[in-house]
């Protein structure tokens, strides 16, 4: 009964003081939100600072401090022939492609696998016993 109590008691001061837990805290809809990219901390208040850019700072420019972008990372100039095409503001985002992860076997697959295995064991061991004791 202790414990429950414990759990309760807990339960609530975490509602009471969420906007205070919660990084993403918004005043206005009284709700927990992400952050937007290229901020974090209390309320969001925080920029990312060189080499991190992206959602909750996570990913980190490959370029000098200059041509990142706490939003979009890395930006490159276009100035090699003096011109711009029209409509250019004389950056690119640069996104790098994301390798893909090699394929896993998850839990489920090992369970099948498991118990085909054990399943074709068992007919094994009840035919050798039948056939044992025929003879």
């Amino acid at each position: 009964m202790t414990k429950q109590l414990i759990c309760f008691v807990l339960l609530v001061q975490i509602s009471l003081f969420q906007s205070e837990i919660c990084l993403g805290w918004n005043d206005t809809q009284k709700k927990c939100l992400p952050c937007v990219s290229g901020y974090y901390g209390i309320n969001c208040s925080s920029e990312c600072s060189f080499p991190l850019y992206g959602m909750n700072c996570m990913s980190n420019c490959n370029c000098s401090e200059n041509d990142c972008n706490r939003v979009y990372g890395c930006l490159m100039s276009n100035e090699a022939n003096g011109t711009l095409p029209d409509g250019m503001d004389g950056s690119v985002t640069v996104i790098s492609k994301r390798e893909e992860e090699p394929l896993e076997i998850n839990g489920v697959v090992y369970s099948i696998i498991g118990l085909v295995a054990t399943s074709v064991l068992f007919i094994i061991l009840y035919l050798c016993t039948h056939i044992l004791e025929k003879c």
